[in-house]
């Protein structure tokens, strides 16, 4: 399910089930590219997981983490591929403060509108 359109060049935007859906079944692929959209609906699903177990049973937080990894660091990759960066950027979060904020505006920028080395732009025909 689409909905709305994106600024991003005028791509449809990607709804909460649809970037779930992606998150998932590409956990394991680490190229091609993610919007902006679809990489914060996930980030907003792995957070909420993790509230969950920690509010019903606190010892299975490490647990759901552990499980949500993996789907979130290959979304985040294919998120900084869409801005035409390596998704080796996630070595910035190993640097205190700085590296929050250089990762927090990185994962802002708008993506590229046309293909770039990592693919076609999300959302596009040639996406899926």
């Amino acid at each position: 399910m689409l909905v709305g359109v994106d600024d991003e060049g005028g791509r449809a935007m990607v709804g909460f089930s649809v970037a779930v859906k992606r998150g998932f079944t590409k956990a394991f692929s680490w190229g091609g590219r993610a919007s902006r959209a679809e990489y914060w609906w996930f980030v907003l699903l792995h957070l909420a997981c993790l509230a969950l177990a920690i509010a019903l049973e606190p010892t299975l937080a490490p647990l759901v983490w552990l499980v949500m990894f993996v789907p979130t660091l290959g979304v985040f990759v294919r998120r900084m591929h869409d801005c035409g960066r390596s998704g080796w950027n996630w070595l910035w979060s190993w640097v205190p403060v700085i590296g929050t904020i250089v990762l927090l505006a990185m994962l802002c920028d708008r993506g590229d509108s046309e293909t770039n080395e990592y693919g076609w732009p999300p959302g596009s025909r040639a996406d899926w």
